[in-house]
């Protein structure tokens, strides 16, 4: 039996698997295990044992010095074994891209189809396993987080990829009869050949090559949403296909104007089916988990990556105390005005723009205008200390790499602000409800559980707790819009936003009695 290399390393374990730890979809899409490499995972804990403390984004940093080569190492693997530490280090980010990608495109028609949970983490490895091409571009003296910078390259590689991959959609918003006007020849025989005879093939393009020449679409209708043909239309089809069979290479029946609506819905439905995408696992740039001798089963659970992981890291160094000092210095200076809407919106109250526009009168675009403007403001105040604090000429990489933390302090800076203003609400209520929101929402007990230590039945339970939780949100609701000097009710018909901040903050509150 091979003995477990970190059991006497609790503090450092969760750094020595996540830089030895590969994700791997087992089955279905959503059967996730994660597999350690011993090989890495006795380097790391030699490296974490012959070194003082370092958190996981020290090790991103220092393993990225050494694959570029700016960090003389040999004596636990050199660049190669510091490239294998890096990869594995992304493979919760990747997980975190593909969540996020899963979520942001299973409501479209046709991605959802394609894509799996499980592909876009696929695609998003593929695009790790060169960390320091994907890295190329990172600035290790400035003040951000590699998993921060990472999360943002993959998921734009991934999206570009998605979109390589998907130039036919434009086209499959067509109608049936659009998309029949706009496609090519070879495209649509390819197509019908995964899942027609030949025969059946030759005969179904003669159909679609009269379909075009009769059908032509009218100036004002365009190609893309084109009508169902009449029958008429659909009988002159007929009629021009049955004269041209004795150009097929084999006998074929005469055909009407129903057969030939068939024969067109088949076409187009070809077309659609023929561009979902499978993939193939597992692909030879993936770690191989066949090969058991190498591999053990990491019990511990890895969390999904969150953009707090890498602030929460980041806070307790003496680059974050620098940039909460520039940034909240910046931020002070824009209009109230700016300052609000920046609380309300996505990364404060979790409004979106257009309710944002209805509660000042404005219209969305207006909004969506003014918080990118403030945020680039915000950002060239970040950009300008930090090309005076690092002596740099920041370029757009280096602009862009700043970026993250930006989104990552003012998260933080406008969540603070409005939990400042739903604790005192919190402390206002009585301490047996308190104590009850305690067990429920931070002990994380069930109605039962907190029924029996509190010697009441568990309906009285729900009840109460579902009735203070409404009473946190309408206060709650109208101490926001006092202290953020809005009208009065101006947040009541969006109580949606209001419970979902309540209901996420509650299981982080102390509840001191």
């Amino acid at each position: 039996m091979i003995q477990n290399p970190i059991q006497n390393n609790h503090h450092k374990e969760p750094i020595i698997i996540r830089f030895s730890s590969f994700l791997n979809f087992s089955g279905d899409s959503y059967n996730k295990v994660w597999h350690s490499d011993l090989q890495l995972r006795r380097n790391m804990q030699r490296l974490v044992e012959s070194t003082s403390e370092k958190s996981q984004e020290s090790w991103a940093r220092y393993f990225l010095g050494v694959s570029r080569g700016e960090i003389e190492q040999s004596n636990f693997g050199g660049k190669e074994q510091a490239q294998k530490h890096l990869f594995a280090y992304l493979q919760k980010v990747c997980n975190s891209v593909a969540i996020r990608l899963y979520e942001k495109y299973h409501g479209s028609p046709t991605l959802w189809r394609q894509y799996q949970l499980r592909d876009y983490f696929q695609i998003a490895s593929l695009f790790t396993h060169n960390p320091p091409e994907l890295l190329k571009n990172f600035r290790l003296e400035l003040p951000s987080s590699i998993q921060a910078y990472a999360r943002e390259r993959i998921q734009g590689k991934v999206e570009g990829e998605i979109r390589q991959q998907n130039q036919h959609l434009n086209r499959l918003k067509y109608s049936d009869w659009g998309l029949l006007r706009n496609v090519e020849q070879r495209e649509l025989e390819r197509a019908l050949q995964s899942r027609r005879t030949s025969a059946s093939v030759e005969h179904h393009i003669m159909v679609w090559q009269c379909f075009k020449e009769i059908y032509v679409s009218p100036t004002s209708q365009g190609n893309r949403r084109l009508h169902d043909p009449t029958m008429a239309l659909l009988q002159d089809i007929a009629d021009c296909s049955n004269q041209r069979c004795y150009l097929l290479s084999y006998p074929a029946a005469v055909v009407e104007a129903n057969n030939i609506k068939d024969m067109l819905k088949t076409c187009a439905q070809a077309l659609r089916d023929w561009h979902t995408i499978h993939f193939d696992y597992p692909d030879t740039k993936m770690p191989d988990f066949s090969t058991s001798a190498h591999w053990d089963l990491v019990s511990q659970h890895i969390a999904v990556d969150d953009a707090t992981d890498a602030l929460a890291e980041l806070a307790e160094t003496e680059q974050w105390q620098w940039i909460n000092s520039v940034l909240t210095a910046a931020l002070t200076q824009l209009p109230s005005y700016e300052q609000t809407l920046l609380k309300l919106y996505k990364q404060g109250l979790g409004l979106t723009g257009t309710q944002i526009g209805l509660i000042f009168g404005v219209k969305q675009f207006k909004i969506s205008r003014q918080l990118q403007y403030s945020r680039r403001k915000l950002l060239k105040d970040l950009v300008q200390e930090c090309q005076e604090h690092f002596q740099i000429q920041p370029r757009n990489e280096e602009v862009k790499q700043l970026d993250s933390p930006l989104k990552s302090w003012l998260n933080q800076y406008c969540r603070a602000c409005l939990s400042n203003i739903l604790e005192p609400v919190v402390l206002g209520i009585t301490a047996d409800d308190r104590e009850m929101l305690r067990q429920h929402y931070r002990l994380g007990l069930t109605e039962k559980e907190i029924a029996l230590n509190l010697q009441v039945r568990a309906t009285e339970v729900a009840r109460q707790i579902a009735a203070v939780r409404q009473q946190l949100q309408e206060q709650f609701t109208t101490a926001v819009e006092k202290q953020l000097e809005l009208e009065a009710n101006a947040l009541s018909h969006y109580p949606q936003p209001i419970a979902t901040f309540v209901e996420n903050w509650l299981p982080s509150y102390p509840f001191a009695l």
